[in-house]
């Protein structure tokens, strides 16, 4: 009864292995319980895999699964009095959460937004010179800034994200999170004998595919062209026409693969590549690579919120520094050695799950629960 009764709002029940939003609101409800918190879980979606929502079931989470249309929103006006505090994830989960959680309940409403969507958006009209992604960004930076005004405190991966939210809207209480964790940590390891180069990213998101069409069709050719035909191994959920096209005999793509896969992958790549034009948030795929030992080559939207990335990972604004970074880490086992060190270390102070429930915590500025 003294616990703190908290309910998370999300578009779905999370898939980890097909997006980095999912990975993220897993280690939320983790660090939640380890902290003594009593944690609920609605997705918005109606329809979800029970082998998924048996996965936070066997965490000690209670998922609302009534597979009936506004189960959730009558969850709320029916038990809304119980709740402390109510995390809502993504934009449009929030727009139409808040005025239910509001009527209902005097819990704290907390949005966590995973990036600045119409910041994301605006760079990829800029890169497609598209007047409808233009109004797209417009529209979305309306809502966003809706949803920060009705929140009581609103959560990004990012410092510099958070510092944004503050400068558009400054009577929004704005922090920044750890926004990934990660268990284990591989010691010192030996430098891979392959030349394999891993791509990792979910194409439901469009930033991926643009990354992996320029990586193949402009960045590969120049590596190819000095280090013979090392193998680009392109790992994610549900790849487009466009990607599953770029399959070749240089070119492996990999889809929907599990955990225990994609841990096999980070083993044997050389190089892990997040080649990415457009984006905003702390992307999944350059922390996971550090965090697995991997040296790392990325764009500086790919180094988006990860201050002093630069000393232990490769961040190139073109094709041709790509190029030359991924080359040099393929043959110098020194400095293969040295950025797998270093890029582990970084991720173990960062991103470790002690360090994610010290930022949220922080964030929410209350201590654990002591009955």
């Amino acid at each position: 009864r003294c616990r703190p009764v908290l309910l998370i709002l999300d578009d779905h029940v999370p898939e980890p292995e097909r997006d980095a939003g999912s990975r993220t609101m897993l280690a939320i409800v983790r660090a939640l319980l380890q902290e003594g918190m009593v944690v609920k879980f609605a997705p918005h979606a109606r329809c979800a895999d029970p082998a998924r929502i048996g996965v936070l079931e066997q965490m000690g989470v209670a998922v609302i699964r009534d597979a009936k249309r506004d189960s959730s929103a009558r969850w709320i006006a029916e038990h809304g009095g119980e709740l402390d505090m109510v995390i809502i994830s993504r934009p449009h989960v929030a727009a139409h959460y808040l005025p239910i959680v509001r009527r209902h309940s005097a819990a704290r409403i907390v949005f966590y937004g995973h990036d600045l969507h119409f910041s994301r958006l605006r760079q990829q009209a800029e890169l497609c010179n598209s007047d409808a992604i233009v109004r797209e960004a417009t529209a979305m930076e309306r809502l966003e800034r809706r949803v920060w005004r009705g929140s009581d405190l609103v959560l990004y991966p990012s410092t510099a994200e958070a510092e944004r939210v503050a400068m558009l809207e400054p009577g929004v209480s704005a922090r920044a999170i750890a926004p990934y964790s990660f268990r284990d940590f591989p010691g010192p390891r030996a430098p891979a004998m392959g030349q394999d180069i891993l791509f990792v990213g979910g194409f439901g998101h469009p930033p991926n595919e643009d990354a992996v069409l320029w990586l193949v069709n402009e960045i590969l050719p120049l590596i190819h062209a000095r280090a013979g035909c090392s193998r680009l191994r392109i790992v994610g959920a549900d790849p487009s026409a466009r990607v599953r096209a770029l399959a070749g005999p240089c070119v492996t793509i990999m889809s929907n693969v599990s955990e225990a896969e994609l841990a096999a992958e980070y083993r044997r790549a050389r190089v892990a590549l997040a080649s990415l034009r457009i984006g905003a948030g702390v992307k999944m795929k350059a922390v996971e690579a550090l965090a697995a030992g991997v040296p790392l080559v990325t764009t500086p939207v790919g180094a988006q919120g990860l201050p002093g990335l630069g000393d232990v990972a490769s961040i190139c604004p073109d094709a041709k520094e790509i190029a030359d970074a991924v080359c040099l880490l393929l043959v110098d086992n020194t400095l293969w050695r040295a950025r797998s060190t270093a890029g582990v270390a970084y991720t173990r102070e960062r991103f470790s799950e002690a360090a994610m429930r010290a930022s949220l915590m922080a964030a929410f500025g209350a201590s654990a629960p002591v009955c």
